[in-house]
C-alpha cells in the first residue's frame, strides 16, 4: 500500500512540474547547424555546377542570374573554382541558419511550455 502511495506522489510532483515536456520538440542548435551547413554547401554547389554542365544560350554568358552572387560573396565566379568557394559560402549561411532557426525554436518551445503550465495551475485555482 506505501508503494502505491509513493507511486502517487511521485507522479503528482512530476506533474506540477512540467519535467514530462520539457524535453518535447527541442532541437540542438549545434546539429541543426551541421545539417544546415551540410545543405548550405550543396545547395550552392549543385546550382553552380550544374549552370556549369549546362550549354549556355546563343548571345549568353553562363549563369547570368547567378552571377550577382559575385557581389555579395567575394571571390564567387560561376566557374569550377566558384565551385569550391561557393561551397565554403554556402555552409557558413547555412550553419548561421540551422543555428538561429534551432535557437529561435527552442525559445518559442520554453515560452509556449511555460504559458501551458501557468495555464494549468490557474485553472486549478
Amino acid at each position: 500500500m506505501s508503494a502505491n502511495i509513493h507511486t502517487t506522489i511521485q507522479k503528482q510532483a512530476r506533474d506540477d512540474s512540467g519535467d514530462e515536456w520539457s524535453g518535447l520538440g527541442q532541437l540542438d542548435p549545434v546539429a541543426m547547424a551541421a545539417a544546415g551547413a551540410v545543405v548550405g554547401a550543396l545547395f550552392l554547389v549543385i546550382l553552380t555546377a550544374g549552370l556549369l554542365l549546362q550549354e549556355p544560350s546563343p548571345g549568353q554568358g553562363v549563369g547570368a542570374n547567378l552571377r550577382v552572387l559575385g557581389s555579395y560573396l567575394p571571390g564567387y565566379e560561376v566557374s569550377w573554382l566558384g565551385t569550391c568557394i561557393s561551397a565554403f559560402y554556402g555552409s557558413a549561411a547555412g550553419m548561421v541558419a540551422g543555428f538561429v532557426i534551432a535557437f529561435l525554436w527552442n525559445v518559442f518551445h520554453l515560452l509556449i511550455i511555460r504559458w501551458l503550465l501557468l495555464q494549468r495551475l490557474i485553472s486549478r485555482i
